[in-house]
């Protein structure tokens, strides 16, 4: 469905991978408009710019745990500040979760996480913050 290249690169990762492009790494499935910052990225804002007026972000991650309360703090801070859900999936640390466009969070250390994605809540949350 989409392809996506890792733009900032982690310490040991520097060693074996080759740094991607910068451009807009959004997506649409059915009207969805999705976006994707991956691991290390989610620590600069300026990417989190990039992906303004999408409905979902996704995080894929290997933070590990001493890194796990960054991941959990900074993924609920990008779900409020673009009003939009945040999907991250964490496989070292266990710091998956899904975070609503007001915060709300579904996390769980131990088990598959499922949870009903509302489009129109993410318009009532613009709206109210005038950002639509």
């Amino acid at each position: 469905i989409f392809y996506r290249e890792k733009v900032k690169l982690f310490g040991y990762e520097k060693k074996y991978f080759k740094k991607g492009e910068i451009k807009p790494h959004i997506f649409e499935i059915d009207g969805v408009k999705f976006g994707i910052l991956i691991c290390f990225e989610i620590r600069f804002i300026e990417y989190w710019m990039r992906l303004k007026g999408v409905d979902v972000v996704l995080i894929p991650a290997m933070c590990g745990k001493e890194r796990k309360q960054h991941l959990l703090t900074l993924s609920s801070a990008l779900a409020l500040s673009l009003q939009s859900y945040v999907v991250v999936s964490d496989g070292l640390a266990f710091g998956s979760g899904i975070i609503s466009p007001w915060g709300e969070e579904i996390r769980s250390e131990e088990e598959i996480i499922n949870a009903d994605i509302d489009l129109n809540y993410i318009k009532k949350i613009r709206k109210k913050f005038l950002l639509n």
